[in-house]
């Protein structure tokens, strides 16, 4: 593996600088406009960033200029990704340039499946930085026999580093000599490990990874055409596979690897960054120097940090440690005795509470008459009493430790399990060096290796935080009373031996549960050189912002960015609340979502009933999210039973019962449920695949998701992909959960005694959260989440239904909906609710008014008379016209030819060099060129001798168009320009005042906006402006020197024009 990766590294030139260490480029063709925030230009791949992106541009670029930390809330479907790409980017190279010292940018976000969408928004971007995708191998193999004999991704990983290894011990005997066709071991070698990591050592293999470098002169061959730098895990999948079988490509995870080492950004899962351990496996840890840590998608970031400080184990999990570590020391000696002691003291722990909660081991011959004195058998009737599920745990009695609820601080679980902290430091630094050992070697070790190198850094991080952990043993039934299950943890668990059911076994795992994220994150964001993190849904800011530590509190300069929404929610959003639905002719039932309700068959048809309506009155694909695959299961289980259906009064049609299901095919033609992904579910990606794929062929589809799923978050349902979000209940984690009442009982301990990182004992800590509010906000996290998937840009419109009547019914309860939807949330029944859906819909609804109100949904000034100077009256004099004859555009100076005209105005050649552009060469000879700025006055300019296209090309930067400059050679030439000169001549009553220019008083041919708010013809602003940073008419400074074309009025003056 070594020698495959420093092939790769080692293909460019050996004088040439690392890449990572070379400022990324501009693509000025993507460039459409720019901006400057605190010195930093950024540019920008759409003609007007939105107000929330330039918010957030310039709250990135802050941060990584004076190494804060960030939070950053803007809604869904701002174009948040573009605008932290853009400015991540800008300040990195921007620092480059300055020679000052700075990391890679790790851009982390929630799923696999955003991942894979972040370097196509990176290529559309105008920034040409060479990105590199993590994954793990599971989700990058593309050996397919692998794929298919070793099933699970724990064993699919385990044979690719077999696999790998007997490559490299094949090489190191000598039988690679020469790794190609032309080896005399070619026979040979070809059956030795897996063929795509065989390929690594290939001469090609190097040549097409560099070959996507930005502006490598070989970057336009067939394989990797218009990669540009930027390659996605489909694209090293693609090149792994190979152009046909035997002509295998690398092994993708390893390009992938190699590819990250000289990278400007990291695209990867959030538990890459989060959990240390996952980061030290992948490499990440290596990286963090000065590194710019991009979160997004950060709703979820304070489980993700607590879960990198939290494990569980059960106990023969802790038979297998225990086992390794014995087979080891008898090996190598004392190498791991102080991490034996650590697992063995575990599992003595683990056992004395298994029995405590079974009692003593019993033979079949004893008298059992006292046996429901143990706990277990207490739990035993009780669960079968009210049918609990085996998969629920109970905690056993006197091994429950943490600092809140009145329950023992967490130094008994310590004590108890004789855990000292010299033991614990030396338990980790051994579980490092078997980790790194392990991953080494030959065989199966490294997973083990991973285990107690978590297990040991888990443990000792608890000791240190001990006020912020939460540790219990847990014990559950293996077996259901009617259907024996394979055993696995009992008095002899490392047996696995299978139990005759009438007594069932029990299973046990010791729970250490990390309650504060701010200790993952302190820790992270000491090592990186700024911290941002960024979701649509982060409310209340104040309070999450306690919840992520205090190093990172404490960095946080700028108070916490809440943008606001740029689509108009009252024409382009349909927000109703509905209470109640009725299924045929029965007596209407409430729609409250809770546990209760959703067990009966009444509301679960009424519901169905609900969704029928909605759905057949809207268009496109739609998505109805429920709060758990328990519920959607139950939920197509009864929407499919036909007798229960005729029992409820429905009606056959033929031969069918007229099912819910059925009337949802009718409706909708393909109707998709979101499995877990397992068994014979298919994955969430295919999932997604189809249902797009519906919507594309037959224009409408139907989805069930559950929240917080992979089909809810980070997945663009842009435009027909979804007109319509039905949201059912309110998504609350389980409130007897053990950890989420944990959880809650820390944060009100934390609010009246003081359990604050950093705090002193008996302070109290009131700016964070309280249990019940941070239960809440999780679940309107969740459902804010799941309202956000139909407006996906600016020009997106859909409509989003909430069957609950807690919204339909109490405003307070909609308090924790997403700031920029709340205000618009109306209650109505269903029959109303479907009529303002069809409305909605209708031809002259959102649809019509998308198309018409471009400026108004811009957030630009709109266009009034009063802001337009009308021509004076001049009925002697006629105004003084020029032909607006556009020619044609003289080539562009040569690099060769700006540095010349340079040294001619006397630049030193010093810095000349430091430009390293063409635009920066010819940004400083504008500046060098740029006549001094006149006296003030307040008459307008003289019209110009030339359009600017005859302008020196010097000065054209200086200038920036947010659409592009329009082209009018298709627009009639000299005929219409005659038209124009006629109309200008006629007198200024036959025609609006918005038709003539303020500086030259004729009639525009290519109106646009000034700074100013007034409207110009563009050759004469473009003029005024090459020399002056004021307005041409009230002579104020100019905020910035963008132009905005005004399309609208362009139109009306064409239109105009036709009728003459």
């Amino acid at each position: 593996m070594g020698r495959a990766e420093a092939m790769i590294a080692q293909a460019a030139p050996p004088e040439a600088p690392e890449l990572c260490d070379v400022p990324c480029t501009v693509d000025a063709a993507r460039t459409k406009c720019t901006r400057s925030f605190h010195g930093v230009k950024v540019a920008f791949a759409f003609d007007t960033p939105l107000t929330p992106q330039q918010n957030v541009m310039q709250r990135v670029v802050k941060a990584i200029l004076k190494r804060e930390t960030a939070l950053l809330e803007s809604p869904t479907g701002t174009g948040k990704t573009q605008a932290l790409l853009s400015s991540c980017l800008a300040a990195q190279r921007h620092l480059m340039l300055q020679g000052q010292k700075v990391g890679k940018i790790i851009y982390a976000t929630r799923t696999i499946g955003q991942v894979k969408q972040l370097p196509g928004e990176l290529r559309r971007n105008p920034y040409r930085a060479l990105a590199a995708p993590l994954a793990s191998r599971a989700h990058y193999c593309t050996n397919d026999a692998v794929k298919a004999r070793e099933g699970d991704n724990a064993r699919l990983s385990q044979a690719c580093r077999k696999m790998a290894k007997a490559v490299e011990k094949f090489r190191g005997g000598g039988g690679d000599v020469i790794w190609d066709d032309q080896n005399p071991h070619h026979e040979r070698q070809q059956t030795v490990g897996c063929p795509h990591y065989r390929a690594l050592s290939s001469p090609q293999t190097a040549t097409t990874l560099h070959a996507t470098r930005p502006g490598c002169c070989t970057s336009s061959s067939q394989d990797i055409e218009d990669l540009a730098g930027v390659v996605n895990m489909d694209d090293l999948r693609r090149l792994a596979r190979g152009d046909e079988p035997g002509h295998e490509g690398a092994c993708a995870y390893h390009s992938a690897t190699a590819l990250a080492k000289r990278s400007h950004i990291i695209f990867c899962p959030y538990q890459y960054l989060m959990n240390p351990s996952i980061r030290q496996a992948m490499g990440i840890e290596n990286y963090l120097e000065d590194a710019i840590a991009i979160v997004d998608e950060a709703h979820n970031v304070e489980s993700v940090a607590r879960d990198g400080g939290s494990f569980d184990k059960s106990l023969f999990d802790l038979a297998q440690l225990e086992d390794y570590c014995t087979r080891r020391q008898s090996v190598r000696g004392n190498s791991v005795s102080a991490l034996g002691d650590v697992v063995r003291r575990l599992r003595t722990g683990l056992l004395a509470a298994q029995e405590v909660w079974c009692g003593p081991a019993r033979d079949d011959d004893d008298d059992e008459d006292d046996s429901t004195k143990y706990p277990c058998d207490i739990s035993m009737a009780k669960r079968q009493r009210f049918r609990v599920s085996p998969d629920e745990r109970d905690v056993v009695p006197g091994f429950d430790w943490g600092a809140a609820d009145r329950r023992p601080t967490t130094v008994g679980f310590f004590e108890k399990f004789q855990l000292s902290p010299d033991l614990l430091n030396r338990a980790a630094g051994e579980a490092s060096v078997v980790a790194e050992e392990a991953r080494n070697a030959d065989g199966d070790e490294f997973i083990i290796g991973d285990q107690l190198e978590g297990l040991a850094g888990c443990l000792l991080l608890a000791y240190q935080q001990r006020t912020h952990y939460a540790i219990c043993c847990r014990a559950w039934p293996n077996q259901s009373c009617e259907r024996p299950k394979r055993f696995r943890d009992s008095l002899h668990s490392q047996d696995l031996q299978r139990l005759s059911g009438t007594e069932p076994a029990w299973g046990f795992e010791l729970c250490v549960w990390l309650l504060h994220p701010g200790v993952v994150l302190d820790d992270l964001a000491k090592k990186v050189r700024c911290l941002v993190l960024a979701s649509g849904t982060l409310a209340p800011l104040d309070q999450t912002e306690r919840e992520l530590g205090i190093e990172f509190s404490r960095r946080m300069a700028t108070k916490a960015l809440e943008a606001k929404h740029v689509v108009c929610t009252k024409r382009q959003v349909l927000v109703r609340a509905v209470g109640s639905a009725a299924f045929e002719s029965r007596p209407p039932v409430q729609l409250m979502g809770n546990a209760a309700n959703l067990k009966k068959d009444e509301y679960r048809l009424a519901l169905g009933a609900a969704v029928v309506k909605l759905v057949s009155r809207c268009p496109g694909g739609a998505l109805v999210f429920l709060p758990s695959y328990k519920v959607l299961s139950s939920l197509r289980w009864t929407w499919r039973d036909d007798r229960l259906h005729l029992r409820y009064g429905a009606e056959r049609q033929g031969r069918e019962v007229n099912t819910i299901l059925r009337r949802l095919e009718r409706a909708k033609g393909t109707v998709l449920f979101e499995g877990k992904g397992d068994g014979g579910d298919a994955t969430h990606e295919e999932t997604i695949a189809d249902y797009k794929r519906a919507v594309a062929r037959r224009g409408s589809a139907l989805l069930f998701c559950v929240y917080r799923g992979k089909c809810s978050e980070g997945i663009s349902y842009n435009d027909d992909a979804c007109r319509l979000v039905i949201t059912v209940g309110i998504p609350y984690a389980p409130a007897f959960d053990h950890l989420v009442m944990r959880k809650r009982a820390y944060n009100d301990a934390k609010i009246k005694g003081g359990l604050a990182l950093g705090m002193a004992p008996g302070a109290c800590d009131r700016g964070v959260m309280s249990g019940q509010a941070w239960y809440a906000t999780q679940a309107f996290r969740a459902l804010n989440q799941a309202l956000g998937r139909s407006i996906r840009h600016l020009h997106d419109y859909g409509a989003l239904v909430l069957l609950d009547a807690r919204f339909a019914d109490d405003p307070a309860a909609r308090r924790g909906v997403a700031a920029w939807l709340r205000g618009a949330i109306e209650a109505a029944s269903l029959r109303d609710c479907a009529r303002d859906c069809a409305a909605h819909f209708a031809p002259n609804g959102a649809a019509a008014f998308v198309a018409r109100d471009y400026r108004e949904r811009m957030g630009l000034r709109a266009l009034k008379p009063a802001n337009v100077v009308k021509p004076e009256a001049k009925p002697d004099v006629k105004p003084d016209v020029k032909p607006d004859v556009k020619p044609a555009v003289p080539p562009a100076p040569t690099v060769g030819e700006l540095k010349a005209r340079l040294r001619a105005r006397g630049i030193p050649e010093q810095k000349i060099s430091a430009c390293l552009e063409k635009r920066e060469l010819v940004a400083l000879l504008a500046e060098a060129e740029a006549p001094s700025p006149p006296a003030a006055s307040m008459a307008p300019p003289a019209p110009p001798a030339a359009p600017p296209s005859q302008a020196s090309a010097a000065s054209q930067p200086f200038v920036y168009d947010l659409a592009g400059s329009s082209s009018d050679e298709e627009d009639g030439g000299a005929a219409r320009d005659a038209k124009r000169a006629r109309l200008s001549e006629e007198s200024s009553r036959s025609l609006p005042s918005s038709f003539f220019c303020a500086i030259s008083h004729s009639v525009m041919r290519d109106p646009v906006v000034c700074a100013d708010g007034m409207t110009y013809e563009r050759a004469y602003i473009e003029s005024w402006l090459l020399a002056h940073d004021t307005s041409p008419l009230t002579n104020q400074p100019l905020p910035h020197k963008l132009l905005v074309p005004n399309i609208a009025l362009k139109q009306a003056i064409d239109e105009m024009l036709e009728r003459v």
